[in-house]
């Protein structure tokens, strides 16, 4: 066993330190014609991975053009769900129908469209329902704080209890304890209506994040009637 350092792994572990530090044009220029970029998150013992790259200045790091820009953010249509799905859509508008009938008031289930659509993630539900929120009243200031309902003074008991059931109903966790609670604001026919309202909601979150049939923010208030 040779007693002599190796100089080669010396070496590359000097270049990957040399990187944490490198603040100038030249020392980026000279790592990269090497074409490898150090792993930051090995021991400074291991050999560096050869992994393609492009670095990105105004972050400072260096990605791996390989794992990052596989994705795009540009939303195309995969399916057109209106006009393929019409025979399997119709009990959706037609329960869709049925809930703007309900005893629950037009502002507060679209309060709530809009909240679970923003949990579920769902741009286009998310634009759709901010959109027909304000067409029925709904100030700017009550969209915006929505994500910290619970804490704020500017909704109304009846309102957290509708938004405290409706985000139980959407984990599919609902506990005594939350139906005791919201009991005294709801009725049995309304916590059934908003039940149907949150199942419903998510049948549209499945289908525009699975299938993005339309791009979000191109909705118009009343365009679904």
């Amino acid at each position: 066993m040779s007693l002599l350092p190796d100089l080669g792994d010396r070496n590359l572990r000097h270049q990957a330190n040399s990187t944490r530090c490198a603040n100038t044009s030249e020392n980026r220029d000279r790592i990269a014609s090497r074409g490898f970029v150090p792993d930051f998150f090995t021991p400074a013992r291991k050999k560096i991975r050869k992994i393609p790259f492009q670095f990105c200045p105004d972050r400072r790091r260096w990605l791996s053009s390989g794992r990052n820009n596989q994705i795009s953010n540009k939303m195309e249509t995969r399916v057109n769900v209106l006009e393929k799905g019409q025979n399997g859509l119709k009990p959706v508008f037609a329960l869709g129908a049925y809930l703007k009938k309900s005893s629950i008031e037009r502002q507060l289930l679209e309060l709530v469209d809009y909240r679970i659509s923003q949990v579920n993630g769902c741009a286009y539900c998310m634009d759709m329902h901010a959109k027909d929120a304000r067409a029925s009243g709904e100030t700017e200031q009550r969209l915006y704080a929505i994500s910290a309902w619970r804490e704020m003074s500017i909704y109304t008991d009846r309102e957290k209890a509708a938004l405290t059931w409706a985000e139980a109903v959407n984990k599919n966790h609902v506990p005594a304890e939350i139906f005791e609670a919201v009991k005294p604001h709801l009725s049995d026919e309304e916590l059934i209506d908003l039940t149907l309202a949150v199942s419903n909601l998510n049948t549209w979150n499945k289908l525009n994040i699975a299938l993005t049939p339309m791009k979000p923010g191109s909705y118009t208030v009343g365009q679904f009637g």
